[in-house]
Formats: C-alpha cells, sequence, structure tokens
C-alpha cells in the first residue's frame, strides 16, 4: 500500500524559483507537484464547501479527502493512473 504525503512552501513573487524539495524520507517517491497562487490568504482552508472535487475514474466518497476528519480517508486504486483535480 502507498500513503500520501504533503509539505508546503510559501514563497513571495511574483520570482522564477528553482529549488529541490526534500523528501520526508529517502523510501519516497515523488507523485506531483502542485503550485497555485495563495490569493485569498492563509485563512481559506480547501473543504467541501468551496472546492468541487472530480477524479478520473468514478469513486465513491471522494470527499473524505477535504472533510476535515482524520477517521475518514480514501484508499486510491492500485492499477493505472489515478488523477484528482480540485
Amino acid at each position: 500500500m502507498r500513503y500520501l504525503n504533503s509539505s508546503k512552501e510559501t514563497v513571495k513573487g511574483p520570482i522564477k524559483l528553482v529549488k529541490k524539495l526534500m523528501k520526508p524520507d529517502s523510501l519516497f517517491q515523488d507523485v506531483r507537484v502542485i503550485a497555485y497562487s495563495d490569493t485569498e490568504g492563509e485563512d481559506m482552508v480547501l473543504n467541501n464547501k468551496n472546492a468541487k472535487i472530480i477524479s478520473s475514474s468514478r469513486v465513491n466518497k471522494l470527499s473524505n479527502l477535504t472533510d476535515g476528519d482524520l477517521e475518514t480517508g480514501y484508499s486510491f486504486p492500485s492499477n493505472g493512473d489515478f488523477q484528482v483535480n480540485f
């Protein structure tokens, strides 16, 4: 089974940034880097009320990703490509 981990790097711009992102452990594999503009400030939190969540395959309970409850979760399919868009 694979687990996703995330980290946050905040920069002020506009700038051209070239930076090697640190891995939390040598066993981790990079999956994706997502960069976005934080125009609303640090008070904005991605959740079920302010985001539309879609995936490349139809799945049940995808909203568990942003429900804020650490007891819920989602197991991603192990075969083929799978994408989630917010």
